[in-house]
């Protein structure tokens, strides 16, 4: 049976879905049902774009009962760490919710793609979908052109004399 305060009445809910009213004050709500388990995305993935050579960082923050495990995904392929290059923290950011962290230093092209934050607990699974696009830097021209010989040095079309 659950109970809540509204105002100075009680509401109380039994099985067969009929209220019934009390004055009381001092009542708090409360479920003799055992621990409901949800699951809900706090924070969702966001669209990025990025120049090659920067760092991106994407959030997600879940909350849910049972305590969900937190994955990620790139193109729908598990995503793994790699040092120096892609780092995965989770933390806690109060109130329930935890939340995963995504860093991926100096990106390239070929980082482009979906990245997917998926949590999961016993009963349910969500997720948050964001692109992450990475522009080509642009090409800069060497400060010094070596002066390398000719590779063919008796065929004049190629470079010989």
């Amino acid at each position: 049976m659950k109970s809540m305060i509204l105002g100075h009445l009680r509401l109380r809910k039994k099985k067969n879905h009929k209220e019934e009213k009390r004055g009381d004050f001092n009542s708090k709500t409360t479920s003799n049902n055992a621990e409901t388990s949800f699951l809900v995305v706090e924070k969702s993935l966001t669209n990025v774009t990025k120049s090659s050579g920067e760092t991106v960082r994407m959030k997600c923050e879940v909350k849910g009962r049972p305590v969900p495990k937190i994955r990620w995904y790139k193109n729908e392929a598990p995503l793994e760490q790699e040092r120096g290059k892609v780092d995965v923290r989770k933390y806690s950011s109060g109130y329930g919710k935890i939340g995963s962290r995504l860093r991926i230093m100096h990106v390239d092209i070929h980082d482009t793609g979906y990245y997917k934050c998926e949590a999961t607990n016993d009963k349910h699974s969500v997720e948050t979908t964001g692109i992450l696009m990475v522009k080509a830097g642009r090409m800069q021209s060497p400060s010094i052109i070596p002066n390398f010989p000719p590779p063919f040095p008796h065929f004049p079309a190629l470079g010989g004399r």
